[in-house]
């Protein structure tokens, strides 16, 4: 409902130690390992759960686990769900969690089109068109419910307001707009109206935006490979919240069009970022956080396409 609402509905609460009595694990007595970083006993040593205030009970995991067969989550909806991802590779990763979640359901479908270096760049030069993608999905299964979460946020701030993307630019914006004075928030306000055009227009069963993640600068998460010289970093990561106070605001003039938070979920857990083979990535959640930003997704498709609560 508001930029801050999400701050204040739920917290990140911490619900036991990887050393605390009884706690049985393979790794705390090993070497630092993947395995270990992410089941936080490498990192933080603790363990901890997304809890909102209003006791909203999140799906469990285990919800989804294909022993449940027919009362697995997803398993009695009415039609087969096409769900939908359409932004850069943190809903990639989002959407990799969950395929685990879901994994062998005949019933579900996930679609996901990367945009990579931002909306209005791919819309201009390629590869990625949304239109025609969602065209494909809507020939493909007239029939199916669709679902859509979607967002541009961190690879718009980065090509839009970079001052290293100051010639890229001139590939794809007016030459009208890049006057002395150009405003990169104003850019992507005005991007994200023609972005959320695109959406309304598409016969989905749920549409929602999701607000840019935090993309925490942690230094020193394990991992996590450094140039010979270093990388230049951003010391905070509230310049994201600026772009979303806009979401919010162009959202406000929309019907039909749900937010889900992807800020302050992750804002609060610089300690829990993704690693492995084609990770290692400070702006990527880590698999805690992913997996409850998918249990909250997977709770808003159940409630509108499979029970119509709202």
């Amino acid at each position: 409902t508001s930029p801050t609402s999400a701050m204040n509905k739920a917290r990140w609460k911490v619900t036991g130690r990887s050393n605390g009595p009884g706690y049985d694990s393979q790794t705390i007595d090993s070497p630092v390992s993947t395995r270990g970083y992410i089941s936080n006993v490498n990192s933080l040593g603790i363990r901890m759960e997304y809890q909102y205030l209003s006791n909203c009970k999140l799906l469990p995991e285990e919800a989804f686990h294909k022993s449940l067969k027919d009362q697995r989550v997803f398993a009695r909806c009415p039609r087969k769900i096409q769900i939908i991802y359409i932004g850069d590779s943190v809903l990639r990763v989002q959407k990799d969690k969950m395929r685990e979640f879901i994994n062998q359901m005949e019933n579900v479908e996930l679609n996901f089109l990367m945009l990579h270096l931002g909306y209005r760049r791919n819309q201009i030069l390629g590869p990625a068109n949304i239109q025609r993608f969602l065209d494909e999905i809507q020939h493909k299964a007239p029939n199916d419910a669709k679902v859509i979460l979607f967002n541009t946020g961190l690879h718009d701030i980065h090509q839009l307001c970079g001052a290293e993307n100051e010639d890229d630019r001139r590939k794809y914006l007016n030459s009208s707009l890049l006057v002395s004075d150009f405003s990169c928030t104003a850019e992507y306000r005005a991007l994200l109206k023609d972005f959320i055009a695109i959406i309304q227009n598409f016969p989905a069963d749920l549409k929602v935006f999701q607000t840019s993640t935090a993309a925490w600068p942690k230094y020193g998460n394990w991992g996590i490979e450094w140039n010979t010289h270093g990388q230049a970093m951003p010391l905070v990561s509230d310049f994201c919240a600026a772009f979303n106070y806009i979401a919010f605001e162009v959202l406000a003039e929309q019907d039909g069009i749900g937010i889900m938070d992807g800020y302050w979920i992750t804002y609060s857990r610089p300690d829990n970022r993704e690693i492995g083979e084609i990770g290692k990535k400070l702006s990527h959640p880590g698999d805690e956080v992913l997996s409850f930003m998918s249990r909250i997704w997977a709770k808003m498709i159940l409630d509108k396409v499979c029970y119509n609560q709202f």
